[in-house]
């Protein structure tokens, strides 16, 4: 049988077929789907990633800092990313932010650690603190680490 994640990434499908693959992947195959997608291809299926029931905290983090919801100057604070860039794209931030401030993430089995990943430095880190971003995307979620490819 062939990986869900190798399927939705990279075989034909319409946009029903690509729901339905998704809706029926594990939290590990999520995870892995949400980190090799290409954003090219528009932010509805990380939607419907997020969405999920099951979606772990790590794959929602993830999927928060794969926005770029933050605009990072070399010198300057960390500014939010115009929302006219893709409103789409802010709508799906906004939605997991929300999702996470109000605990629906429920599931902590992937653990991701943004601060390599997504900030670039320790400044930005600080300065992210201090414009009140909540801790649950300043630090690493709590699991285990899986690999992030399909």
């Amino acid at each position: 049988m062939t990986d869900p994640v190798t399927t939705a990434l990279f075989e034909p499908h319409t946009r029903e077929q690509l729901r339905a693959i998704v809706a029926a992947m594990t939290p590990d195959e999520l995870h892995r789907y949400a980190c090799s997608y290409n954003w090219d291809d528009g932010p509805e299926p990380m939607h419907w990633v997020a969405e999920r029931p099951d979606c772990d905290l790590g794959t929602a983090v993830t999927v928060f800092w794969l926005t770029s919801p933050f605009t990072f100057g070399s010198r300057s604070a960390p500014t939010p990313t115009p929302a006219s860039r893709d409103p789409a794209i802010a709508t799906l931030a906004a939605f997991i932010r929300d999702r996470v401030n109000s605990g629906a993430y429920t599931r902590q089995q992937i653990s991701v650690d943004p601060v390599p990943a997504f900030i670039p430095n320790r400044l930005q880190l600080e300065l992210l603190r201090r414009r009140g971003l909540p801790q649950v995307f300043l630090a690493p979620t709590p699991g285990r680490s899986i690999r992030s490819g399909p």
